[in-house]
């Protein structure tokens, strides 16, 4: 149980742990024990240089496999620069949309944040939110081979740097998008 919290302590947790309410990336789930294994590789803070985002990632991980692997994703990254695309703006949750949309402009202050959701409504009434955040959030429906053909397309050349996919939270849409994404 100690190693399981230190493995999720880090930034990330104390990202999303100062929004009122938090995420549920971090409170009914426990994402942070995924997102803060793989994601400071991809993090540069604006007024932070690439080795000291490295540094602060490192810190307090203990174990030298740990460290192996966080020295191993740093090698092969630019610092902060890309796209990052999350499917499922929240619009079905209690504390409503964007949440996640907050969390991610923070911790990713260099990358291009992107959404696509479902509920179309939703969207339109968080515009202004997400025109202050400069986001771009993308309606349909992810389990149609053609909506994430569109997103995938608005990556451009490069893509996606990272997606993470808590939309439909079905096998047939997460295949339908990991298929398309890929290809």
């Amino acid at each position: 149980a100690q190693k399981t919290k230190m493995m999720g302590s880090g930034l990330f947790l104390k990202d999303a742990l100062e929004s009122t309410p938090p995420t549920d990336k971090v409170t009914k789930h426990q994402y942070q024990l995924l997102y803060e294994r793989y994601f400071p590789s991809k993090q540069a803070p604006a007024d932070s240089s690439f080795l000291e985002v490295g540094k602060k990632a490192l810190y307090g991980q203990r174990t030298s496999a740990r460290n192996r692997m966080m020295a191993r994703y740093f090698a092969g990254s630019r610092a902060g620069g890309g796209n990052f695309l999350e499917i499922g703006l929240g619009c079905n949750m209690q504390y409503g949309p964007g949440k996640s949309a907050v969390l991610w402009k923070k911790y990713f202050p260099k990358m291009h944040v992107a959404f696509l959701e479902y509920n179309g409504a939703c969207v339109k009434r968080w515009s202004s939110t997400m025109d202050s955040l400069n986001i771009s959030v993308y309606v349909g429906n992810q389990e149609y081979a053609s909506t994430n053909e569109m997103v995938a397309s608005k990556a451009g050349d490069s893509g996606y740097k990272i997606v993470v996919d808590d939309g439909a939270h079905t096998n047939t849409a997460m295949r339908t998008s990991f298929q398309i994404g890929r290809a």
